[in-house]
């Protein structure tokens, strides 16, 4: 690309080694990754300080680091769509970077004397006129919510993004709209109760503002830009990825844990809540992302080692995949998540070493019909949010008899056609 402005170039060639030197890093993915999260975990550390937190929860944190991790991954996509630069390097410029959320309550302590700051979202309660907010979002309202380190790491982030867009597309105007959408960006998210409330509202849903319910639609718009981060990334990878991870059981078994809900319905009087709204979604992306793990550690996946991609890239992936299951069935309920992880450990014994229970007869049958007995459990707790035991048991016979019978019969089915075809 040529350089249309040599003056803006020489005068910001420190800019340009530090971009190059983190683009261009040795450091493994994993280094930036945790970068970023000891800075936002130094950030929540420090706040509870700056914004005088008494009751300091699990859930708090979750929320605030899912937030910045949906934000850094949003800032990511969008960056993408501005400058057209490999998603790759621009994560790896955007998520060390960070590390200036800490400026905030550092600034805000030394100077308050070591009072603090409120630091809030925009509620309902006192949005107003929104398009008004978003010109002045950074005279805070009612004395609280952006303090003045937030607006001193909005500026240094909005002066960063001007030189880092005009760096990679020569565009002077392309940059400013490029800033102005990072702006809208950071008044989305600080607008967020605003908008799960008009949303809730809108469906005629009761809303309750709570850490847990911003935990969760975090976690979904983290695993829907992911999604279209690694379509966009790789996307031949990704369709291959998928075929091979034999597709169809997973809806299959996505179907049973649909129809344990159904059962739930008909049985219980569900109350749909903000408070329960997102499991809808939470729970079938932890099942998917436990079958992913499985699938890659099935004996292993040879059509997966194929598509061009190391193998020790995929065994590590798999328990990214695993992890992230627990952490989605986690955030609709502890059951979900117990029910997800028993789950993939079952299938876990049935296709990977030592025991592969797979190439055993009958137990094999067993372990895939107590798994879609299993999710049509987890379907039926999420729904009536009660105990294992309030599940009816004469569903174990259900599903252990007949489904055990029904796969013996299909597989032998499929074994005899295979011999035909040998002979």
């Amino acid at each position: 690309m040529p350089i249309k402005n040599k003056l803006f170039i020489k005068n910001n060639s420190l800019f340009q080694r530090i971009i190059v030197f983190l683009e261009d890093s040795d450091c493994s993915w994993f280094c930036f990754f945790l970068t970023f999260v000891f800075a936002i975990s130094l950030r929540n550390f420090l706040e509870i300080f700056s914004a005088q937190t008494k009751a300091i929860t699990p859930e708090a944190i979750l929320h605030y680091s899912f937030f910045y991790l949906s934000l850094a991954l949003t800032v990511v996509l969008l960056s993408f769509f501005i400058t057209r630069e490999k998603i790759n390097k621009i994560a790896r410029v955007v998520f060390p970077c960070f590390i200036v959320v800490v400026l905030v309550p550092l600034f805000d302590l030394l100077l308050s004397g070591g009072r603090g700051h409120n630091i809030v979202y925009l509620s309902p309660e006192n949005s107003g006129n929104l398009l008004v907010k978003f010109f002045t979002f950074l005279s805070g309202w009612g004395g609280a919510g952006i303090s003045p380190g937030m607006r001193l790491e909005i500026v240094l982030v909005l002066v960063f993004f001007l030189a880092y867009f005009y760096l990679k597309t020569r565009k002077f105007l392309r940059s400013l709209l490029g800033i102005f959408v990072i702006y809208s960006l950071f008044f989305l998210y600080n607008t967020s109760p605003v908008i799960l409330s008009s949303f809730f509202s809108f469906l005629d849903i009761k809303y309750l503002n709570t850490n847990f319910l911003f935990l969760q639609a975090y976690l979904l718009s983290i695993f829907v830009i992911t999604s279209i981060l690694a379509f966009l990334y790789r996307g031949k990878f990704l369709k291959d990825f998928l075929k091979n991870i034999k597709p169809f059981k997973l809806l299959f078994f996505e179907f049973i844990f649909a129809l344990g809900i159904i059962y739930g319905l008909w049985e219980s009087k569900f109350v749909l809540n903000s408070a329960n709204f997102f499991g809808f979604f939470l729970a079938p992306v932890g099942i998917a992302l436990a079958w992913f793990f499985v699938a890659i550690r099935d004996d292993p996946p040879r059509k997966l080692f194929g598509l061009g991609t190391k193998k020790h890239f995929y065994l590590n992936l798999s328990w990214v995949f695993l992890l992230s299951s627990i952490l989605y069935g986690w955030a609709v309920s502890f059951e979900v998540c117990f029910l997800i992880l028993v789950f993939a450990g079952n299938f876990f014994l049935y296709s990977a070493p030592p025991f592969q229970i797979k190439k055993i007869p009958i137990l094999a049958e067993i372990i895939v019909s107590l798994n879609a007995l299993i999710l049509f459990m987890t379907g039926f707790i999420f729904i009536t949010a009660g105990s294992f035991l309030d599940f009816p048991s004469f569903f174990w016979p259900v599903f252990l008899i007949s489904g055990t019978l029904f796969l013996i019969i299909y597989n032998l089915k499929n074994y005899k056609a295979v011999q035909k075809i040998l002979k």
